[in-house]
């Protein structure tokens, strides 16, 4: 039994300031700086609680310590603008909940194995219930084991009310989706499902279809049930990978349907910069945000095609690229972070700069990432990139 309070020292009003300043920079308001979004990896949260990752994916109640000391990490440690506090299973495998089988593997996330061959799978796809299937049935038992300890972890933050952050446990689909297309590459293998692509495309459109209607009945009923309407965050990692053509082909009527089911704004995320879909991304399915792009090889070459072209049509939301700054120094994370503020900046660009921690970054070298909060007091401050 807990019952200690977890006391961060950052205060309320420090926390409206900062839900202030990112309703501003929506709204494209003039702003005494850009808001950042410093966070880290949820592996990090482990290394600071000071378990082994094994442990961190097996044990529910770890689990959630691991979380809460790492969040409590992350508001007095990092400067950053973020606001939130969630805690909930962190275990990935989403493809399972479409009945690829669950691969464990020592130290890592929880795997997926292909099973989808070709059309004659189809069937038992559109049999299966994806909300008591795969990853969700231990989503489901976690959710229900922190609810039950949720009165033995009191959070509080300074001059605010105690709350339980254990007790607030979504449904399923519920602010949060992979897209149809992530789905169907995971449970068919990439190169088998962009083969396919080319040589059965019906098979591939149906595929999709199946499992965006899936996705879309589940969103609906579960969105109605909590009376959510906030913003969505939707993955389509893939996406970057195809030509136009075929993202207009295969992607956008899936992303355009679950654009039209969901109840508040899209927030559509890209690991890497979907640079030659971003015509289609505005003019199809018109994102209110646009998330989570990177470019590891060519920061400023890469990033400058959404400048361009979004310019102030959808709220943007770059990131630095885990995996690099995890090599980097404090000042080479500054300027990174000062060449993408100012180039966003002078395309007049809705936006917000993102720096997440990659899985393995060390402990000692998380709080280089204050370059990021700097790079933004300075660049308000008249600094430029020389």
């Amino acid at each position: 039994m807990n019952k200690e309070i977890t006391k961060i020292n950052v205060s309320v009003e420090e926390l409206d300031s900062r839900i202030d300043l990112i309703t501003r920079a929506k709204n494209g308001e003039k702003l005494e700086r850009y808001p950042v979004m410093v966070d880290i990896s949820d592996f990090s949260y482990a290394d600071i609680y000071g378990i082994d990752y094994d442990t961190y994916l097996s044990d529910p109640v770890k689990h959630a310590e691991a979380q809460i000391t790492g969040k409590k990490w992350v508001f007095e440690n990092l400067k950053t603008d973020i606001t939130g506090f969630f805690v909930g299973p962190q275990q990935g495998a989403f493809p399972s909940l479409f009945g690829a089988p669950l691969v464990k593997h020592s130290g890592n996330r929880t795997w997926i194995q292909p099973w989808i061959k070709g059309p004659e799978d189809l069937k038992k796809l559109e049999e299966i219930d994806i909300e008591n299937t795969g990853i969700e049935v231990a989503n489901t038992e976690w959710k229900n084991i922190f609810k039950n300890v949720a009165d033995d972890y009191p959070v509080q933050f300074k001059n605010g009310e105690v709350f339980y952050p254990l007790s607030s446990q979504g449904l399923p689909l519920v602010g949060a989706t992979e897209d149809p297309l992530t789905v169907a590459v995971d449970l068919m293998g990439a190169d088998n499902f962009f083969m396919a692509c080319v040589t059965e495309p019906e098979f591939v459109k149906d595929f999709i279809n199946i499992i965006t209607n899936k996705l879309c009945e589940v969103i609906t009923k579960n969105e109605k049930a909590s009376g959510f309407n906030g913003e969505v965050f939707v993955s389509s990692d893939y996406a970057p990978m195809l030509s136009p053509e075929m993202y207009a082909d295969f992607v956008v009527p899936s992303l355009v349907k679950i654009k039209n089911t969901i109840s508040g704004p899209m927030r559509l995320h890209h690991c890497d910069v979907p640079g030659q879909l971003v015509d289609i991304i505005l003019s199809e399915i018109k994102p209110e945000i646009i998330n989570g792009f990177k470019s590891k090889h060519d920061l400023i070459g890469g990033m400058k095609v959404m400048a361009e072209k979004v310019g102030d049509k959808a709220y943007l939301e770059p990131y630095l690229d885990g995996t690099v700054m995890m090599h980097q120094t404090y000042d080479e994370i500054y300027n990174d972070a000062l060449s993408v503020i100012e180039l966003f900046d002078s395309h007049n660009c809705r936006f917000h700069l993102g720096a997440m921690s990659a899985d393995c970054h060390p402990v000692d070298k998380l709080t280089n990432l204050n370059a990021v909060m700097q790079a933004s007091v300075d660049y308000s401050n008249g600094k430029r990139i020389k």
